[in-house]
């Protein structure tokens, strides 16, 4: 229902206001506006909600919050109800004279919703009209149907749905009883836009939204979220896998005649179905939610999975652009197909690598009658390049790029377009690839997208489907491997499997051998103390993202609940995006939890991380290490967000020097690698490097410029943040509670101690638990004295408390 404070009226000054609302009933001064219930991913248009207004001569423009409690007070909501139904109605059938018939969304009072001749009314008019039952949707507020007998309210609403007419259970929030849900028939749930205004800020409440979608989806219901107003809550609802909403930050309400639903055909989603479909307790086919298909082929999954390459693609292709597509094998032909069929140009393939390599004179010969033959409408498509012309960029071209090369430069009277595929661990000759105007990149797969790539049954097989955390577990995959990981997980599992069970299950899936791409679980309520550390990471968080993190610092909100982050602007965009860092260097003596502060940061920003041990990029071979560090980059910018976490940073990032030894040589090249790969970051994608070293002095100092890495340093734990530490290992390791009196004597005895060292604490204490032994005063003490004497006769690296920064 449309809300605004800003016009309510009162009326207690005028002497007849029923007279006043009676007559504008019979003066047609009342007026219907419609507001469109979008699809969040898709933006179509599945209904249009109608929406009452009272055009006061005096009074101006009243909206409904003032109009309907008036109504109520006057007796009028049944006329009021009655009117509203026929003049909806009438407008729905002139839409349907023009061609375009949308769907409406009407309310119902409880006045008309119990009315003996409700139905019969209803019923009248659909067939005077010729508006079939789908066409429109009753929005019902559940409060009222809570003060009424439960089976008298699902008699009521079966009988609306008997004529095929589809129900909504209207202004869900956190206070309806879920039984009252079980036990009414209905297609749509709408949420309250109380729920809406703090989504992302008070997190009951957006688990409360996640529930009821969950409940929506498991009973085969449609949910809708009303009161979207800003690009916060839009963000936010569609990281929750919320799929249809309606409010300003979508659309606005409008006159019939200021619609024109010729321009809107295309996003309207149509309703069909037969007039004798049985409608009560299933899901109308016209509301299927389009990100949850019934069945979904591959080669489909492609082309909604990419949509935005393949149509630059053909757009370049129409405008004469030959085209180097960098994707997975498995993806090739789709994507070819594809875009070839949305272009004017007509294929010719060359997709016989054997021929093509064959050095036999005919087989050349064979190619250039090909190239020869080729006419400006058509487009010549490789799908193997790369297995044609793979060549090491430090060898001499083989001689198939060399015949290649030779036959693709060579002077034509038409230039041949080419179309051309190559895989990103094989390697295409510079001379090949500039023989192409465009290189597009193809990856992982984008967030938004993820909902249309999942089918109903697949879904449903999650006790709790999260949009955030299986783009984490897939955001690397391809299409076709995201398709074959959940059809093997719709076959092999039952509705409702314990999601963590299933995500566990995608892991197999994977085909990335060489670096490993993690989903941390680690959340920064598990890293103690350190609140200054964590005031400055969730600063860049929620610069790189644009949402604050849902975590406090030493108990204290790092941004107050009842802060509404507003819509923002394009210039506030800009500016946040100028403002984020492009990484840290983590920094400190070992085993103060700087791979912990990582972990959680990808964690918190809903990002997939790669731990890559700094030695290991390294390469006796020249160019190799450089190679290796732009195939990590390059990885982590097809899967935003992302975060890219090196360990022994020092091994990769030291200082450069003028000696010309070779070990310098190549430390220089991959210094100076890493800094065009910082430098070249976009600024729209999520994606944050994290170096941790014991020895920042040994860091380059170019990597340390503000606009590039920023250190911050981990020093070991005061003693709050001692105790905190010892507490979270406590609970970690199933002890029961230690009094605070232990924790305070483990804490003061433990200075100088790292995290690791109070964890070892903890730890022994449990070993000795399991083994059956009493825990008690003296075997706390007792640990702390064995792990005391691990601290004292080990060497440990120190700082001697100075920031070798300055």
């Amino acid at each position: 229902m449309e809300k605004s404070s800003a016009h309510r009226k009162t009326y207690k000054h005028e002497r007849q206001p029923a007279l006043e609302l009676k007559q504008a009933l019979a003066r047609d001064q009342l007026v219907l506006f419609y507001q469109p219930i979008r699809h969040l991913f898709t933006r179509h248009i599945i209904a249009w909600e109608v929406l009452v207004r009272w055009e006061h001569p005096d009074w101006g423009m009243i909206l409904p919050d003032a109009l309907l409690p008036l109504a109520e007070e006057s007796g009028l909501l049944r006329e009021l109800d009655t009117w509203v139904l026929q003049n909806a109605f009438q407008q729905v059938a002139v839409w349907m004279q023009a061609g375009h018939a949308p769907p409406i969304s009407l309310h119902l009072s409880e006045a008309s919703l119990f009315a003996d001749d409700l139905v019969v009314q209803v019923d009248t008019l659909l067939n005077e009209m010729g508006i079939p039952g789908p066409q429109v949707l009753f929005e019902i507020d559940w409060h009222m149907l809570a003060a009424v007998d439960p089976d008298k309210a699902a008699q009521r609403l079966s009988e609306l749905q008997g004529l095929l007419a589809m129900v909504a259970l209207d202004r869900l929030d956190g206070s309806v009883p879920l039984a009252l849900l079980q036990q009414l028939p209905y297609d749509i749930v709408k949420i309250d836009r109380s729920c809406t205004a703090v989504v992302g800020q008070d997190y009951q409440t957006t688990d409360v939204i996640q529930t009821l979608l969950n409940m929506a989806y498991h009973r085969g219901a449609t949910p809708i979220v009303t009161g979207v107003e800003n690009d916060a809550q839009y963000e936010w609802l569609q990281q929750l896998g919320c799929e249809y909403a309606q409010g300003y930050r979508l659309d606005y309400p409008r006159r019939a005649e200021e619609i024109d639903l010729a321009a809107h055909a295309d996003e309207v989603l149509d309703i069909v179905l037969a007039e004798d479909t049985p409608l009560a307790g299933a899901l109308p086919q016209a509301l299927a939610p389009v990100p949850f298909p019934e069945e979904l082929s591959d080669t489909e999954a492609v082309r909604v999975a990419y949509a935005d390459a393949i149509e630059r693609i053909a757009s370049y292709l129409d405008n004469n652009l030959s085209v180097l597509v960098i994707c997975d094998k498995a993806l090739v032909e789709r994507i070819a197909h594809h875009a070839v069929a949305l272009s004017s140009k007509t294929a010719v393939l060359a997709d016989n690598p054997i021929s093509i390599e064959d050095e036999e004179a005919s087989h050349r010969e064979a190619l250039n009658d090909l190239l020869n033959k080729m006419q400006p409408a058509q487009v010549l498509v490789l799908h193997h390049l790369d297995v044609v012309v793979d060549n090491r960029a430090d060898w001499p071209l083989i001689n198939s790029a060399r015949t290649l090369v030779m036959q693709l430069y060579r002077k034509q009277r038409h230039t041949p377009l080419l179309l051309a595929f190559t895989d990103p661990s094989l390697n295409v000759p510079r001379i090949l690839r500039d023989r192409f105007e465009v290189r597009i990149e193809i990856g992982g797969l984008h967030r938004d997208r993820l909902p249309l790539l999942v089918t109903r049954g697949e879904r449903d097989c999650f006790s709790r489907f999260d949009v955030g955390m299986l783009f984490k577990y897939v955001a690397h995959f391809n299409v076709i491997q995201l398709r074959q990981a959940l059809r093997y997980l719709h076959t092999t599992n039952p509705p409702g499997t314990p999601t963590r069970h299933l995500l566990r299950q995608l892991q197999p899936f994977s085909h990335e051998d060489q670096i490993t791409i993690e989903v941390p679980d680690v959340t920064f309520d598990e890293i103690g103390g350190y609140a200054d550390v964590k005031r400055q990471v969730f600063e860049a968080i929620e610069l790189i993202t644009g949402r604050p993190v849902p975590y406090s610092a030493d108990g204290e909100p790092y941004t107050p609940p009842n802060h509404a982050p507003g819509p923002e602007t394009e210039a506030g965009r800009e500016l946040r995006q100028k403002l984020a860092p492009r990484g840290f260097v983590f920094y400190g003596p070992p085993g103060t939890g700087k791979t912990l502060f990582a972990q959680a940061i990808a964690n918190a920003m809903h990002a997939t991380i790669q731990m890559i041990n700094g030695p290991e990029i390294m390469s006796k071979w020249i160019g190799e290490s450089e190679s290796n560090l732009r195939q990590i980059f390059a990885m982590a910018r097809r899967n935003t967000p992302a975060v890219i976490f090196f360990d022994e940073f020092d091994s990769i990032a030291g200082k450069r020097s003028g000696f010309n030894d070779s070990g310098s040589r190549e430390m220089n090249a991959v210094v100076s690698q890493l800094l065009t790969e910082l430098d070249g970051f976009d600024a729209d994608q999520d994606l944050l490097v994290i170096g941790t070293t014991n020895r920042l002095d040994m860091i380059d100092k170019a990597l340390l410029r503000p606009s590039r890495l920023q250190p911050i340093a981990i020093t070991l734990p005061d003693y709050e943040a001692r105790r905190q530490i010892l507490q979270i290992h406590a609970r970690s390791f199933q002890l029961a509670p230690p009094e605070d009196e232990m924790i305070d004597f483990l804490a003061r005895h433990s200075e100088g101690f790292s995290g690791d060292e109070l964890r070892s604490v903890m730890q022994g204490v449990a070993r000795r638990a399991r083994r059956g032994e009493v825990v008690d005063r003296e075997t706390f003490q007792t640990q702390l004295q064995i792990v005391s004497r691990y601290h004292r006769d080990h060497h440990r690296l120190s700082f001697d408390g100075e920031d070798p920064l300055r």
